[in-house]
């Protein structure tokens, strides 16, 4: 499950008997037919599923539940099509191949669309397609060679993300709670894994940078007879 363009070279490269089609009028997906057989290949376009609160009137939010991106951010209206064609098309399946990036961010997009597209029990009908290029000879060799999925890789998106939402909402909650009450006007203020470790660098090394007192220095050059400079 990858994007439109790159979901075709594995189609290609696994059939040449292969039929573009469409589901709604957006999403487009790929079909093999041979013998007996019937393969599906259909993409995600990115994050299918984001996490939000259990409970939103709750002050700090720790108990979290993964749902369709599209309710959690109305740009992301687009991500239902996908995830009813997943739905649709992936139901009844005898097994499950996950063909997005071997990386976290991919195996999890992998795994969330599997797990609440399809049902928790596809996964255990679920193998993986690792690969590095997308030459046809490579393609092959990660389908006719499958793995195990990596729950470790799972594991690690999913703390990644939970960890990015305890300090992006949370945090940023808290701070911008506390400026209110300090000084009596809202101003909302951002934290984040990365960012904030970041910001921190920043403004030590532009305090470094202000405390500094340039002092003169001269720069001496001597030529000498066999015209070599010296310095």
């Amino acid at each position: 499950m990858r994007n439109q363009n790159l979901l075709k070279k594995i189609a290609q490269a696994l059939s040449s008997n292969v039929k573009k089609m469409k589901y709604g009028r957006k999403v487009n997906y790929w079909e093999i037919n041979e013998k007996d057989k019937r393969i599906t290949i259909i993409s995600a376009v990115g994050h299918l599923y984001s996490l939000t609160p259990k409970n939103q009137k709750e002050k700090v939010y720790f108990d979290l539940k993964w749902v369709p991106s599209y309710e959690t951010q109305k740009n992301l209206n687009y991500v239902k099509d996908y995830v009813y064609a997943i739905k649709k098309l992936g139901k009844g399946a005898d097994k499950y191949i996950h063909a997005c990036d071997y990386d976290i961010e991919g195996t999890l997009i992998g795994f969330n669309a599997l797990k609440y597209a399809c049902g928790e029990n596809s996964i255990d009908i679920t193998s993986r397609m690792k690969f590095s290029t997308l030459t046809k000879k490579d393609l092959i060799d990660a389908y006719n060679n499958q793995i195990e999925l990596d729950i470790n890789q799972v594991n690690g998106g999913i703390a990644r993300h939970i960890v990015d939402f305890y300090f992006g909402v949370n945090i940023s909650k808290a701070l911008t709670t506390a400026v209110r009450k300090a000084k009596y006007r809202y101003l909302q203020l951002s934290a984040g894994r990365v960012q904030t470790p970041t910001l921190a660098i920043l403004v030590g090394r532009e305090k470094e940078i202000q405390k500094f007192v340039p002092e003169p220095y001269w720069l001496i050059k001597a030529l000498l007879e066999n015209k070599y400079e010296k310095k």
